[in-house]
């Protein structure tokens, strides 16, 4: 089978531009993807030549209109976050391989996180592609991309468009004492398993960051 030159990839782009030109005007970058991929246009080398017939045959910038797009969607989450309910939570990891995020006081009927009331524990999985073992710094990252991951479950169970995050990361190589002592051994959850979030956002009016490491 003889290889495609790159006259033939250019007649070949042009042409799929021209047949779906209808299609193709005024839809969003996504739906332009969308189309590329159906219909085996976007490889390394086939994608670029497809973009600049968009532009020569219809002018569509598509980066242009991605970074445009990206902004707009920037701006829309930004409007909505401004008085969206707030996901307060605490996030810990250990070089041993464990994890723990436990709801804060907005999400915790006012009372302070307690291991008790974990929404999500257990163990790192053998392929958990931030966590390394015996390195604290990793714990702490996977343990809070696990917060993250937990705020956007509720977000999405409460059918909202955005929620505020206010992360607390407790290291237990900060103080001398460690992780305050539970009242009793969490167990061991798989993390083939997505945790079922049951934390409600609260409208606390508080600020939304993502706290340093909180010692102790």
């Amino acid at each position: 089978m003889a290889t495609a030159t790159a006259a033939d990839e250019w007649d070949k782009a042009a042409q799929a531009v021209r047949g779906a030109a209808e299609e193709l005007r005024g839809a969003d970058t996504a739906a332009l993807r969308t189309w590329a991929q159906t219909n085996k246009l976007l490889s390394r080398s086939m994608w670029p030549k497809v973009k600049r017939e968009l532009y020569k045959q219809l002018d569509i910038d598509y980066d242009t209109q991605r970074e445009t797009e990206t902004e707009a969607r920037q701006q829309a989450v930004a409007a909505a976050a401004a008085a969206a309910p707030l996901v307060e939570l605490y996030a810990a990891g250990d070089e041993r391989g464990s994890f723990a995020v436990l709801p804060g006081p907005a999400v915790n009927h006012g009372s302070d996180a307690d291991v008790n009331d974990a929404a999500w524990y257990g163990t790192f999985h053998e392929k958990d592609t931030i966590y390394r073992a015996g390195d604290q710094d990793s714990a702490d990252n996977s343990a809070a991309g696990k917060a993250v991951f937990l705020a956007g479950k509720v977000r999405e169970e409460q059918g909202l468009d955005a929620v505020r995050l206010l992360l607390h990361i407790s290291n237990r190589t900060s103080t001398e004492t460690g992780w305050p002592a539970p009242r009793r051994r969490p167990g061991s959850l798989s993390n083939s398993t997505s945790p079922t979030p049951t934390l409600r956002a609260s409208t606390a009016n508080a600020p939304v960051t993502r706290r340093g490491r909180r010692s102790g």
